[in-house]
């Protein structure tokens, strides 16, 4: 959660759509109510570390979990609630190796990655317009989608708009 995500909730809210929020456990503990509103309004809860940090997230497969419990854990401050949904910084590849995701499977998470990426977090000022076209052009042959989405202000211009394509 950030300063966007209140906006973002608001135009899910009024759209009707629920979403999943893989946070950072730094962010949570910034913004609590924030956390706690998209929990309270029935939106998934996954982890996305406590630093985001690939020197800290990936110097082991204990760091990773360590990171991922750290942020499991001020999520449950925030909400009264815990997940079992990650997303490894990055993405699975190139930095999770095997014995990475066995150590997190046996410990209960679901890994989580995307099929489409919406590039709203390759350049700082990427306009809304892009976000638009990267999704509709690359969930255009597919049959289901895992969107990749950052709570930023041009993300937050374009999602009414992807919101009425889908």
């Amino acid at each position: 959660p950030n300063v966007n995500t209140p906006a973002i909730l608001d135009i899910l809210k009024e759209k009707n759509v629920k979403a999943t929020f893989f946070m950072l456990g730094a962010n949570i503990i910034s913004h609590k109510d924030i956390a706690k509103r998209l929990s309270d309004e029935g939106h998934g809860l996954g982890v996305h570390s406590m630093t985001h940090d690939k020197k800290m997230v990936y110097t082991s497969p204990y760091s990773f979990l360590s990171e991922m419990t750290r942020a499991n854990d001020a999520l449950y401050e925030a909400t009264g609630k815990k997940t079992l949904l990650l997303r490894a910084p990055y993405g699975s590849k190139p930095y999770m190796n095997q014995e990475t995701r066995d150590l997190a499977v046996s410990w209960g998470y679901r890994i989580w990655d995307w099929n489409v990426d919406s590039s709203d977090s390759i350049k700082k000022k990427t306009a809304p317009e892009e976000v638009y076209n990267e999704v509709v052009s690359q969930v255009a042959n597919k049959d289901e989608a895992v969107i990749l989405f950052h709570d930023k202000e041009h993300t937050l211009e374009a999602l009414p708009k992807i919101i009425d394509h889908l």
